[in-house]
């Protein structure tokens, strides 16, 4: 039979980032495939990857012939090897899935604990997927294993989402301290993001002349 990709899983990851409304588990399943498979086959297919590059007869590929999946997201991600990208892509998929998940829970189900509980989530895989990028080979084993992989301006998108759609308090400290962390990885926050902050900052303003 025919062995997944990481770009198939990418697609199912989608499949629940778009799911959110109809199945209150769907980030935590997104999650699950992310951790328990993609991952795993990540770390296979570099693996392929190197014995391949090492091989007499091996002649790199075109950029031309990768860059085909995903149009919308794919100009984020720069000329690195198709794994990265694609590893890539699957956390950034995941991160999104938790804030539209957050964004459920706080404007249609109304459960603040359980938007406060996806919300953390994203940033618990945020500082795992940090850890490994900021870890030696050397170090104990922490994070998820991705060394090398670096977030784009759609990781700290999605957490940006997160935290403006859910129900956790002190909205724009936490949104500023992500546009902090872009700028720590060298990316300039949009227009876009930096109206989502200045949003948060009004209604952090508004609430304080109310008391």
């Amino acid at each position: 039979g025919v062995e997944p990709s990481i770009e198939s899983y990418s697609n199912l990851l989608q499949v629940w980032s778009n799911s959110t409304r109809h199945y209150e588990d769907a980030a935590e399943r997104a999650e699950s495939v992310f951790r328990r498979e993609v991952i795993d086959l990540y770390k296979k297919e570099l693996q392929k990857t190197a014995h391949h590059n090492e091989h007499p007869s091996y002649r790199p590929s075109s950029s031309k012939q990768r860059h085909h999946r995903h149009p919308a997201i794919r100009k984020d991600y720069g000329q690195q090897p198709q794994q990265v990208e694609d590893i890539t892509i699957c956390i950034n998929i995941v991160l999104k899935t938790w804030a539209n998940q957050a964004t459920h829970f706080h404007m249609v189900k109304k459960d603040s604990e359980k938007s406060h509980k996806a919300v953390g989530r994203a940033m618990r895989l945020l500082y795992d997927f940090l850890q490994d990028d900021t870890k030696d080979d050397g170090d104990d084993d922490r994070g998820i294993n991705l060394i090398g992989v670096k977030p784009t301006d759609g990781t700290f998108r999605a957490l940006l989402h997160a935290i403006s759609g859910s129900s956790i308090p002190r909205k724009y400290d936490r949104a500023r301290i992500i546009l902090d962390l872009m700028k720590r990885y060298g990316m300039e926050p949009s227009q876009q993001d930096l109206k989502v902050v200045e949003r948060l900052s009004s209604k952090t303003r508004f609430r304080q002349t109310k008391r």
